[in-house]
């Protein structure tokens, strides 16, 4: 019977969704403070206000996009368009930066979505596996 139940579910572990959890809280607050700095460093005019709820907000929109369920739903779009692998999200990031962040100006957003979409793929999965291996599961 034990023989059965392990082939039936193969190499699912009840430990994967929370390390997903967890690598969706820490990213999120990681990309968060990134984002706070981008903004805070790139939209410097007297009528472009950032918030800390919205780049939180923002952060966790894009962990969420990025997930595997989400992204290999996306994954059939992506391959409609030339190079949709790095178009389809950079205007997700520019987009949503403007979305969540009316008062910068559209220039700022690009920017900010282009710094943001790059420090994703390179930087903050490198920060998240660092600290998350101080977290014992």
């Amino acid at each position: 019977m034990a023989a059965d139940i392990t082939s039936l579910l193969g190499s699912f572990s009840f430990d994967a969704p929370i390390n997903l959890a967890v690598n969706v809280i820490l990213s999120t607050i990681v990309m968060g403070i990134v984002i706070i700095v981008l903004t805070k460093i790139i939209a410097r005019d007297v009528d472009e206000e950032v918030e800390m709820t919205h780049a939180f907000g923002l952060a966790l929109l894009i962990n969420i996009i990025n997930m595997p369920i989400l992204s290999a739903l996306l994954l059939g779009f992506m391959s409609l368009v030339p190079f949709g692998s790095i178009i389809i999200p950079l205007l997700v990031w520019i987009i949503a930066t403007k979305l969540f962040f009316m008062h910068i100006h559209i220039a700022h957003a690009a920017i900010i979505g282009v710094i943001g979409f790059v420090l994703s793929l390179l930087v903050i999965p490198l920060i998240v596996n660092a600290i998350i291996g101080f977290i014992p599961l």
